[in-house]
């Protein structure tokens, strides 16, 4: 320990944070440091510009700490305070315990909902001038009274809208008059000030103010309530929902005539009262039944009266006011009057609107002087009601002639018509009879009645067939000839009827025709029956289709396959001689499965037609047994080789797996070892031999890179002609000189460490690793993950690094954007969007696509400069950029001083170790000690030498150049050879370079700027 008031050596160093709030000192003790005393370090602290230090004391008990602690690593303290500063606070409402009560929670998310958003205003008042006249008596007693202009200053008050957050925050019920809250005034703040001097300033509320809404008072700090219902409280606001119940009751007149309902509305989202109750309430006053208004005219009384939130004496006994009406049917070829006399408390009759309604209703032929005598008979009557009084009649139109209808089809002979009728017939008859011989199945079937069963058949039966017509789905039969116009009529308007056209022939259609406006067509293959009765044409369409038999042969004839297709209707049915005779023309004779031929018959007879049985396999060939090499010893991997890699403790390391087999160039990848089989001919199904596979061929494929060594034993070696991957299948061997994962980069693919390119289909998740030696290619993004590429890194859709991501290249790195992210090229960074908070180091140029690229945040250094359209941010974000240096050169010095500094502890600690020997008199521990003293020293001097080469590197000067075109914001700062530059208000469209000749960091502005 140093004695006191001696000085101390060692290194101390000065900390004043942002914002300059302290100053703290770290001192470690040290030989090879500066000497230091109270007065030294005061005048350390005065060079640094401080408005208060400390004193010599404080000073002096730092040092005895710092002395009393050496060898046990630095010591820190603080010795300077500023003033921090004290920050403004808005008005804040503290309110009272106002819950919800039960039976309004549920409600009380309908009034909300039903309720617009607040509609906050202030007042403010300001100053204004305006003049007015002032009389001014004489001094005189006769003289005139003079008029003079003044200017009188008032102040006026007027409403300004709030523009306010509408989020609902917290939600109250109150009673009208109660405490709501009390409002805690604002705070201005105080500002701070550093240990410069300087003021700390304190941040600007945007606005203080609480804003009280509709039905809330503000009394001086207290808030209350002007109404009943729901306080609703915003972010810096409230409003109050006026809330109350509907109330009611029932009273008679004076004399007990009329019925009343005294009806008072409550909040729309309440229930409206039951009718039902309020009608029982006055028959109980009281009150005759069927004098009382009906509950839907009592509902809609309600409804009205909820609408206009007031309350009001309503009555609720029925009445009818007098009413007419004109009323034309919709042909307009009548106009009918019906007059009905008022009752009871309803409006009476007035003669003069049924006039002035009968005059205006455009009605034509009108024969006023009849109407109006009518008219005044039924108004001196006794009755009540004129209804269906004719007041004129217009004229019917005369539709057009008949249209005729044209047939597009051809009718079978006569001759054909009878046999197919007779078909039908017959088949109706057979479907009567028997059922199948299970024991025969090849046997001609019976048909099937619902094949032949129509619903028409009891209107429209076979024996009354006049014609047929063979037709297809979807075909014309007829189409009907277009309308002619008739003579055309008046309606009581005065306005023309247009005339309906003629009418068309009657046409029934029965099964599997459709009409479509003026054209009558089928919807399925078969026959068409025609018959025609007193004018009446009736159309069926029957199912009618032969069955069909299909024989297909494989393209090497070792398969033959059936389809089959049973006929419908008329049609001629599936037999077995039919099959047989169908295969016989393909030339099927060989492996025939006769019980396949009749299942399929079977199936094809149970299946509705159209609807068929499709490529049975009934024939077989005999296959050739072929002499092959088809066993495969496999030198590397192979087919069942285990993805998963095993820990040597028996875990599992899924995500180190070890599913990417890398072979090395000439590396032996299997050997195909030759069979014993001997070569068998075959025979397909039409007979013909097939010759078998002689010995010579390989069944297992070789795909690129692979070459193939005959050894002497008859076997084959098969080698790998590159370095890359092995994909070995049961039937096929490759060798890849890039690695593709299609999909993510996750715990189903992990790690991947590949000696080549490498490309990725989607994303590579957090905690997983890509390394190459050649180009990485990513079709998605990347997380938290380590990117290490030899040649370029390509990714589609952008880096979210969240802090862990690390991407290194020994070209280029091009991405949409980078955010978070740790990134190291020897070549360029090429982006388009967006740099966001990341670190780089490039030995190229940081550039951007297009014109909307941007930095924010980040400490970036490249060699060759930036092109960027925007650096920072509105809020000061510190972003800083370095160039002009090779970056990669001040990695390698970090690395050498943190060599070196381990090599000077290690000669502190041999030191230390020597003296202790020379002590006990340890001579060959001292020896050893002093040896390994001259080899640290050495060491040390060769990397001194190799340091002070390495920052002569780094000082040398690129040319390189920042290009902004857009703005660049405070905070922003430029670096380059030890000098900076920082922004301290936006610019926009600048360059910025650094001058060798004068060391200084130039700014320019762009042309056209």
């Amino acid at each position: 320990m140093a004695e006191a008031g001696k000085p101390l050596s060692g290194i101390l160093k000065i900390d004043i944070a942002d914002p300059a709030l302290k100053v703290v000192l770290t001192f470690e003790a040290s030989n090879d440091g500066d000497e230091w005393t109270p007065e030294t370090l005061a005048a350390a602290l005065a060079e640094r510009g401080l408005e208060k230090r400390p004193d010599h004391s404080v000073l002096s008990e730092f040092l005895k700490k710092a002395a009393a602690s050496a060898g046990k690593g630095p010591v820190s303290a603080e010795v300077v305070t500023g003033i921090a500063p004290v920050q403004p606070a808005p008005d804040t409402p503290l309110w009272e315990d106002l819950p919800v009560p039960e039976e309004l929670k549920q409600i009380s998310s309908d009034v909300l909902d039903q309720t617009p958003p607040p509609v906050i205003e202030r007042t403010l008042r300001e100053p204004v001038e305006r003049e007015t006249t002032v009389k001014q008596k004489s001094g005189f007693p006769f003289g005139k009274e003079r008029v003079e202009t003044k200017i009188v200053r008032d102040t006026v008050e007027r409403q300004e809208r709030v523009y306010i957050d509408p989020t609902v925050q917290d939600l109250f019920f109150v009673h009208q008059g109660a405490l709501v809250g009390r409002i805690t005034p604002r705070s201005e703040g105080i500002p701070g000030r550093d240990v410069f001097g300087r003021a700390i300033p304190i941040r600007r509320l945007a606005d203080p103010a609480f804003y009280c809404g509709p039905n809330l008072q503000k009394v001086r700090d207290d808030i209350r309530a002007g109404a009943s219902g729901f306080v609703r409280v915003g972010p810096n606001w409230a409003d109050l929902i006026p809330f109350s119940n509907h109330s009611w009751s029932v009273e008679l007149s004076p004399d007990k005539a009329t019925a009343f309902l005294i009806f008072s509305p409550g909040h729309r989202a309440l229930p409206l009262p039951d009718p039902e109750e309020i009608l029982q309430a006055a028959r109980e006053l009281p009150y005759p039944e069927e004098s009382l208004m009906n509950a839907r005219e009592l509902l809609q009384l309600l409804t009205d009266q909820a609408e206009t939130g007031t309350e009001e004496r309503l009555v609720i006994s029925s009445s009818r006011d007098a009413s007419f009406d004109i009323y034309v049917p919709e042909d307009k070829l009548a106009a009918y009057l019906n007059i009905h006399k008022g009752k009871g408390r309803g409006k009476p009759l007035n003669l003069r609107d049924v006039g002035t309604a009968i005059k205006q209703s455009g009605l034509k032929k009108l024969n006023f002087e009849t109407i109006k005598k009518d008219i005044l008979a039924f108004y001196e009557s006794n009755e009540m009601d004129l209804t269906s009084y004719l007041l004129c009649e217009g004229t019917a139109p005369v539709p057009g002639p008949e249209r005729q209808v044209e047939y597009s089809i051809t009718f079978n002979p006569p001759e054909t018509t009878e046999k197919i009728t007779s078909r039908l017939e017959e088949l109706l008859r057979e479907a009567t009879g028997g059922t199948e011989d299970p024991e025969t199945p090849d046997a001609p079937p019976r048909v099937d009645p619902e094949e032949i069963r129509l619903d028409s058949l009891k209107e429209f039966p076979a024996d009354e067939i006049q014609k047929t017509a063979f037709v297809k789905a979807e075909q014309l039969l007829c189409s009907i000839d277009p309308p002619t116009p008739g003579e055309p009529g008046m309606d009581v308007y005065g306005a023309i009827i247009p005339a309906e056209p003629g009418p068309v022939a009657e046409i029934i259609l029965h099964e599997n025709i459709t009409r479509q406006k003026a054209v009558i067509a089928t919807t399925r293959a078969g026959v068409l029956d025609y018959r025609e009765s007193d004018g009446v044409v009736s159309l069926r369409l029957r199912p009618h289709q032969d069955a069909k038999i299909d024989v297909t042969l494989a393209e090497d004839r070792m398969e033959a396959w059936l389809s089959l297709e049973e006929g419908a209707g008329t049609g001629k049915l599936l037999t077995r001689e039919a099959i047989d005779q169908a295969l016989a023309q393909a030339r099927v004779t060989h492996g025939l499965d006769h019980e396949a031929i009749a299942t399929a018959l079977r199936a094809a007879r149970a299946s509705k037609a159209g609807a068929p049985v499709t490529q049975i396999t009934v024939a077989r060939g005999t296959p050739p047994t072929h002499q092959s090499e088809n066993r495969v010893e496999h030198l590397v991997g192979g087919p069942s080789a285990a993805p998963v890699r095993i820990r040597k403790d028996g875990t599992a390391d899924y995500r180190s797996r070890s599913d990417i087999i890398t072979v090395e160039e000439g590396q032996e990848l299997c050997r195909l070892l030759p069979s014993q089989q001997s070569a068998i001919d075959g025979t397909d199904v039409t007979g013909s031999s097939v010759p078998a596979r002689k010995l010579g061929g390989f069944e297992l494929e070789i795909g690129p890179n692979v070459s193939r060594r005959e050894e002497t034993d008859g076997s084959v070696t098969l080698c790998s002609e590159i370095r890359g991957e092995l994909l070995a299948t049961a039937k096929r061997i490759e060798v890849l000189s890039s690695h593709t994962v299609k999909g993510d980069v996750d715990m189903s693919v992990g790690n991947i460490r590949f000696p080549g390119a490498v490309t990725i289909g989607g994303t590579v998740r957090s905690g997983f690793y890509v390394v190459s030696t050649g180009d990485v290619k990513i079709g998605g993004g990347v997380e938290g993950a380590l990117i290490s590429s030899d040649g370029d890194i390509m990714i589609k859709q952008g880096v979210k690094g969240g802090g862990k991501a690390v991407l290194r290249s020994k070209r280029n790195i091009l991405s949409p954007f980078v955010e978070l992210a740790t990134v190291l090229a020897v070549g360029d960074v090429i982006l388009k969007t967006a740099l966001v908070r990341s670190r780089i180091k490039c030995n190229g140029k940081i550039s951007f696509k297009g014109d909307k690229g941007r930095i924010v945040g980040g400490t970036l250094r490249a060699r060759n400069g930036f092109e960027v359209a925007c650096v920072g941010s509105p809020r000061g974000i510190k972003t800083k950029l370095s160039f002009g240096q090779d970056y990669l050169v001040a990695d390698l010095i970090e690395k050498e001083e943190k060599e070196i500094e381990k090599v000077k502890r290690r000669i502190t600690q041999v030191d230390l170790e020597m003296r202790k020997n020379e002590k006990t008199g340890a001579t060959e521990a001292l020896e050893t000690l002093r040896s390994e003293k001259i080899k640290l020293l050495k060491l040390m001097e060769k990397r001194g030498l190799r340091l002070f080469t390495l920052r002569e590197r780094f000082e040398q000067h690129f040319p390189s150049k920042v290009v902004i075109s857009g703005e660049v914001h405070s905070g922003t700062i430029f670096e380059s050879h030890g000098r900076t530059f920082e922004v301290t208000s936006p610019r926009k469209a600048i360059a910025v370079e650094f001058n060798p000749h004068t060391g200084n960091i130039d700014i320019s502005e762009l042309n056209g700027s």
